[in-house]
């Protein structure tokens, strides 16, 4: 994807080890990492970003925000850029999406951020207001300038998210990140008890793994009979398991069994799991988070549909008139649409599953393809952008030439 996007940039990408990077060339401006990485893997990238901005360069850091709640917050390490997806935070996986995403950069970026930025200011009266401080639309600047079209604010997603942290608070949080922890931490060491190699000595949630006397494919084959899909590294023969909210303990003893281990008893590897760790003390987050009073106020249910109910009657939606503002906006999305998004076929599906598994979102897919191929009279149709801004940068990055 980061690829597919720099193409039309002219900017080249190199895909590599950040520990190999070159400062010495002059043409590199800027880097992208990640923790966890691919197999679940921690990483303290203080020093990398210190050497970043020693030669001018922009560190990007891609981050769980799930596992923020426990790590080390990028800031801290020093990034200019943070970004990553916000599905952890209230939202089905959904074959992959829509989800919000979160993007937030140190105070020297703020106006180079697209799309708009809402701020709190003081109204006539001297009372507090929230106020459009940044706008990067072409409803409001020059065209030429606009930046809007390379971001879409999922808003619906954007507000399930908010109030999932809202709702849970920072406690409640850490309660969530730390039993998912846990069974990681469970299945790393039940593993490791009966021979196999758990090749990623720090994680949060992952844990990447070398069979022994077991072939990877009869482990998935296992697991699968079990109702549990893992990742195959084929390259280097290792399979990779990542536990989430939705993990029970059940999940943690059928994925043990699968492995040889007779009888799991989760309570005795529960105990042997406290000696081990999986997050080095340096990467811990020491300070507080979520601390602004609106996210300590609503903790019930009631309180929290009727704080909801508040701020729905302060805006101007579909429920009280026409909004005469761009497509996005205007388009209705009725209920019987959006009821089957709360359909467990629909929602719980990863993006990742085997194809066999697949088969219906495929065909709905297919389905929706043809029929706008038949009302546009084109000839091909790409459904990967999930919004119309997406949708007008992917066609603006387009080589008309290309074939």
């Amino acid at each position: 994807m980061v690829e597919t996007r720099a193409e039309p940039l002219k900017i080249k990408v190199v895909v590599g080890d950040p520990n190999l990077i070159d400062w010495s060339d002059s043409s590199l401006c800027g880097i992208l990492v990640q923790t966890p990485d691919a197999m679940g893997m921690l990483h303290d990238f203080t020093t990398l970003f210190g050497k970043a901005k020693q030669h001018g360069v922009v560190s990007c850091f891609g981050t769980d925000l799930m596992a923020s709640v426990l790590l080390k917050p990028p800031g801290e390490m020093g990034a200019d850029v943070v970004l990553g997806p916000a599905q952890r935070f209230g939202a089905p996986l959904g074959f992959g999406g829509p989800h919000a995403a979160f993007f937030a950069v140190k105070e020297e970026f703020k106006r180079l951020i697209p799309g708009r930025v809402i701020d709190i200011s003081k109204d006539s009266t001297g009372c507090p207001a929230i106020r459009m401080a940044l706008q990067t639309r072409e409803q409001h600047i020059k065209k030429e300038r606009a930046t809007s079209n390379i971001c879409t604010s999922q808003a619906l997603l954007a507000n399930v998210a908010a109030f999932y942290a809202i709702y849970h608070g920072s406690e409640g949080l850490r309660e969530i990140a730390s039993e998912m922890q846990s069974r990681a931490k469970i299945l790393s060491v039940g593993l490791e008890s009966v021979g196999h190699t758990v090749v990623n000595g720090t994680f949060f949630d992952t844990i990447t793994v070398n069979l022994k006397g077991i072939t990877p494919e009869d482990y998935v084959a296992c697991c699968m009979e079990k109702g549990i899909n893992i990742f195959v590294d084929y390259s280097h023969g290792t399979v990779s398991i990542s536990v989430d909210e939705a993990s029970t303990e059940g999940h943690v003893v059928s994925l043990l069994e699968a492995a040889g281990l007779k009888l799991p008893v989760i309570g005795v590897l529960s105990k042997l799991t406290e000696q081990k760790r999986a997050m080095p003390l340096q990467m811990l987050r020491k300070f507080v988070f979520l601390g602004h009073s609106i996210l300590q106020k609503y903790k019930s249910e009631s309180e929290l549909m009727r704080y909801i109910h508040r701020l729905h009657g302060k805006d101007h939606g579909l429920t009280h008139g026409c909004v005469p503002l761009g497509s996005c906006t205007v388009k209705l999305s009725p209920a019987a649409a959006m009821f089957s998004l709360s359909w467990s076929e629909f929602t719980n599906l990863h993006p990742l599953a085997p194809k066999e598994q697949t088969r219906g979102h495929s065909a709905l897919c297919l389905d929706l393809e043809q029929k706008i191929r038949d009302i546009t009279a084109l000839d091909a149709v790409s459904l990967q952008p999930n919004s119309g801004t997406q949708g007008e940068y992917c066609w603006s990055s387009c080589d008309p030439l290309v074939s």
